[in-house]
């Protein structure tokens, strides 16, 4: 496998924390060992969504958060 080449996995997300823990546990172990970034982009949450990507990013230096500071219609989350 050619590690040069790298792969960036977005999640696009807004008060779905319930179901983000859940995902992150799998897609983080599954990245563990390959050239791969994963981002959280959250378009303005109310849940606990920071609070379970922080928990992640605590013990993987390959998942990013970027939150929207407003919510963004549809055409306008990525």
């Amino acid at each position: 496998m050619n590690r040069d080449n790298s792969l960036g996995i977005l999640i696009p997300t807004r008060n779905r924390g319930k179901y983000l823990n859940t995902l992150l546990e799998v897609l983080m172990k599954q990245t563990l060992n390959l050239n791969v970034n994963v981002y959280v982009r959250d378009n303005k949450s109310t849940d606990d969504t920071f609070d379970i990507v922080e928990k992640y990013q605590g013990i993987y230096t390959n998942l990013f958060y970027m939150k929207n500071l407003r919510n963004l219609q549809k055409s306008a989350r990525f």
